[in-house]
């Protein structure tokens, strides 16, 4: 029996073992005794390596010391594939290490490319300056964009093959805020839109708000052409009055008919009233026209009561 089970080893008892003055020893006892020697060896791990074991390592707490990196599959990993690794340069083609997870880029170089490593894997690459990321076939990320990187920017990146990495995802060192224009476009969903910005968006989309009625009698005149150059949507509304006559309103918004209202009515016991009113769409161009009579020429006592807009 090489071993009890428990890894230690008993040579066998015969008349070699125990050794006893006077005992005479024999042939077979002394082969019985290389052979179970030879057994126990053979369980053994061999120090170079050509040893395949046939049961789980029981470690008992212990560690084990002075391993390789890992350069192929099957083979195990060490502590050292956790934990941060030795900072990278920036350059067009930075290499990733086999080991280590976590990542500190610096200096400024824009980066093109990433290579090294194996497939599968997966790095954080933390940004100590700001630097241009390029998108390409090599080198994919998110919404086939550059990202220009701001300091303490992370990224985690994988490789899909040997010739192809990609950003997963990023954490922001902080928020790219959205300009004016930006969050009034509301067609970003990269940059963060502050509450005053989200308000002056709402104030830019929606209709109403931060607008007030102003009255535009005074300056507004039949069938003159005018733009809305307030940057937003605004709402017109124009009357018309004529004594013993008919009235007409005809609405236009870039030249195409929206609107026309009028009354019908004749007769010098009779006022007629027409009213319109319409929106008009930022940077778009507005008119009302009066004409009354058939040929649609404006009736002698025809003229524009009130002209509103909200603005």
């Amino acid at each position: 029996m090489a071993r009890d089970g428990q890894g230690n080893y008993n040579p066998p008892l015969n008349n070699w073992n125990p050794a006893l003055d006077g005992n005479e020893a024999d042939p077979a006892g002394w082969n019985q005794m290389l052979a179970d020697l030879a057994a126990a060896l053979t369980q053994s791990v061999s120090a170079d390596g050509q040893t395949m074991l046939t049961g789980n390592l029981k470690m008992g707490g212990n560690t084990l010391q002075g391993m390789g990196a890992p350069s192929a599959n099957g083979q195990a990993l060490r502590r050292d594939q956790l934990i941060k690794g030795p900072n990278i340069a920036s350059a067009s083609t930075i290499t990733i290490p086999v080991e280590g997870s976590v990542f500190e880029v610096t200096g400024t170089t824009t980066i093109n490319q990433l290579s090294g490593a194996y497939d599968g894997r997966m790095v954080v690459l933390v940004f100590q300056d700001e630097l241009i990321i390029k998108h390409g076939p090599n080198l994919q990320l998110p919404n086939a964009t550059d990202i220009t990187t701001k300091a303490g920017d992370a990224f985690v990146f994988y490789r899909k093959s040997s010739s192809e990495w990609a950003a997963l995802f990023r954490t922001a060192a902080y928020a790219d805020l959205a300009s004016t224009a930006e969050a009034q476009a509301l067609a970003s969903d990269v940059v963060v839109i502050t509450p005053k910005k989200l308000g002056d968006a709402m104030n830019a989309h929606v209709l109403g708000v931060g607008q007030t009625w102003q009255d535009m009698t005074g300056s507004r005149t039949s069938g003159t052409t005018y733009t809305n150059t307030t940057g937003r949507i605004i709402f017109i509304s124009v009357s018309s009055t004529a004594a013993g006559e008919q009235t007409r309103l005809v609405a236009r918004v870039d030249g195409v008919l929206m609107a026309h209202q009028g009354m019908l009515g004749t007769g010098s016991q009779y006022v007629s009233f027409a009213s319109i009113a319409l929106p008009v769409p930022a940077g778009s161009t507005y008119s009302v026209t009066l004409g009354g009579t058939a040929s649609g020429i404006p009736s002698p006592s025809e003229a524009i009561s009130g002209w509103l807009e909200l603005r």
